[in-house]
């Protein structure tokens, strides 16, 4: 999109988001604007538009989504333990089989 064409959809959108009007019902009464609900939440956020977050009225209510980091950050585990390796072995056959350890102190059997 081209400056020119993002300040004109600037133009319709700010007035309106700052009069309390949300981004569905400003795109579905403006088909000219040609852009998803979606697309206008990222601009929106990115501060493409002179309208901000603050001016949504939901969208101050809600916290930010938490980003859950991966538990193993010692990458050496998985040395030799990759499907291409699985697949160097050249194997005719296999079978596969899981297991689950429970903690020390349940009586359960898996």
């Amino acid at each position: 999109m081209t400056k020119k064409e993002l300040r004109k959809k600037d133009q319709i959108i700010s007035p309106l988001s700052e009069q309390g009007q949300s981004p569905y019902h400003i795109l579905t009464n403006h088909p000219e604007l040609d852009m998803s609900v979606r697309t206008m939440y990222s601009y929106l956020d990115q501060g493409l538009f002179t309208a901000r977050n603050i001016d949504l009225k939901r969208k101050v209510h809600f916290k930010p989504r938490k980003c859950h980091k991966t538990q193993i950050t010692n990458r050496a585990v998985f040395t030799n333990r990759l499907y291409r390796d699985f697949c160097s072995l050249g194997l005719t056959g296999y079978v596969q089989m899981d297991t689950v350890h429970s903690s020390k102190e349940s009586k359960k059997t898996y």
